[in-house]
């Protein structure tokens, strides 16, 4: 607990922005309520939300370091760094005064001062405290002169003869858990108990993301044996439909190839065989991937195909359609629809 004659209090309005750009703004915000260089202050403030006003304390860097270092050097474990005016009780339309030799504390629900007593009179005519009602006196009873002067007020006398130590220990009763309070222990002057509380915080996000990655890294692995499973099975279901059309095959090793020599073999020379074949095997030789042909209409009298062929995207028939042509073939999309998590589309090609 610090005396007010180092702090200045004050509350500023804040305009729009997110949390981050609000608080690098602040030091030029209050720097016109700073009689010195900004840069030699300490500015600690209350939870940053856009668009409301925003409660301040100010400090010089050197005195903060100073009442830090007086305390570490005595071994005093500390965690709250408090001017004594937040511990001064002060209730709607009431003003509170703690009267400390030749000053004055006055505290309202939204206002703080310390002033000169000669000064009390002026200051409470100032139109600070039109809303009050009562005056609380700590410390001190009011003067002949002051009570003229405050006369329009309510005067609670409860604990006026408060001196001293009682004083200090009627500030400290007051204290509660449960009030928020403008640390002054912030940013670089950051309690160390604090510190290691936000560090466990950074620890758990730490666990929480490496375990994030984990899960990732086994999707990916889970993901890769997927597909490997998924192309042996085509690889498998090929086989079986190759060994059903030439039963007399002892030996596959390679489906696309053996398929391609098959059809030449059995080709009787025809200009619409050879066509057909030319179209078996551009699409075989597409470059984009593993694609299901659900069916093949030949018509040889035309030489036109009808495939109608199981794709993974829209950007697959592109390219599909645009290796086709540059394979020398009039390609028509005659239907194109999202089936089964694909693409079903239905191609007629033509020679060119």
């Amino acid at each position: 607990l610090i005396p007010n004659d180092y702090v200045l209090f004050l509350e500023t309005a804040i305009s729009g922005g997110n949390r981050s750009q609000i608080q690098r703004a602040i030091p030029y915000i209050v720097e016109e309520f700073v009689a010195g260089d900004i840069e030699e202050m300490h500015v600690a403030t209350e939870t940053v939300r856009s668009g409301q006003t925003l409660k301040c304390a100010i400090i010089k860097h050197d005195v903060i370091s100073s009442f830090i270092k007086s305390l570490s050097t005595l071994q005093i474990r500390f965690s709250l760094l408090l001017s004594e005016g937040q511990l001064l009780p002060a209730k709607k339309a009431e003003v509170s005064m703690l009267f400390e030799n030749s000053s004055v504390l006055l505290k309202t629900d939204g206002y703080e001062a310390k002033i000169d007593r000669n000064n009390l009179a002026l200051a409470m005519d100032s139109g600070e405290f039109n809303d009050s009602k009562t005056i609380s006196l700590y410390g001190s009873r009011l003067t002949a002169e002051e009570q003229i002067a405050l006369s329009s007020y309510n005067v609670n006398e409860e604990h006026a003869e408060l001196e001293g130590e009682r004083t200090i220990e009627l500030l400290a009763m007051s204290y509660s858990d449960k009030n928020s309070y403008l640390n002054l222990l912030q940013g670089p002057y950051i309690a160390p108990k604090r510190l290691q509380q936000q560090l466990k915080l950074y620890r758990g996000v730490g666990l929480l993301a490496g375990a994030w990655l984990l899960t990732v890294f086994l999707g990916m692995i889970i993901e890769g044996l997927s597909a490997e499973y998924k192309t042996t099975s085509i690889q498998d279901e090929s086989e079986a439909i190759y060994k059903e059309i030439f039963p007399e095959a002892k030996q596959t090793t390679n489906i696309r190839r053996q398929i391609q020599r098959r059809l030449i073999e059995s080709s009787p020379g025809t200009e619409g065989t050879s066509q057909f074949t030319k179209y078996l095997q551009l699409l075989s030789n597409s470059s984009i991937g593993p694609f299901n042909i659900e069916s093949l209409i030949y018509v040889a009298e035309k030489t036109e195909l009808i495939a109608e062929v199981i794709l993974t995207n829209y950007e697959a028939l592109d390219t599909l359609e645009q290796e086709l042509q540059e394979g020398g073939l009039r390609i028509n999309i005659l239907s194109a629809e999202q089936a089964n998590g694909g693409l079903r589309a239905r191609l007629r090609l033509l020679s060119i």
